[in-house]
């Protein structure tokens, strides 16, 4: 797949579990993120175009909150077979300044 991100994507250390915001269902893992979006590995797949409202539980000790709402929208969808998961590339719609900071202290970790 082409890069065609404004911003550099960094896998992150370690996993970070995301859920549907109001449901509560498990959506599956971000495994790297920039500052305009994130990919997510899960074991469901993804509806492309659809806006997610997301829930991020977060390492408290990195960034001072337990977890973070956000929205996003994906943008993409690839079906891998070993091992069976989807992954799915999300681009921020609303992404308040707090996170926005948070991102950018992560990817500074991550470089």
């Amino acid at each position: 797949m082409d890069e065609k991100r404004e911003s550099p994507r960094r896998s992150l250390l370690w996993n970070i579990p995301v859920c549907d915001e109001f449901s509560g269902d498990a959506l599956g893992l971000v495994v790297d993120v920039s500052l305009r979006g994130a990919q997510v590995l899960g074991l469901q797949a993804f509806e492309q175009k659809k806006v997610y409202r997301m829930r991020c539980e977060l390492p408290g000790e990195v960034v001072g909150r337990s977890s973070v709402s956000l929205v996003a929208q994906c943008q993409w969808v690839r079906f891998e077979e070993h091992p069976v998961r989807y992954v799915g590339g999300f681009s921020f719609v609303e992404c308040d300044p707090y996170i926005s900071e948070k991102v950018k202290l992560v990817l500074k970790v991550a470089e």
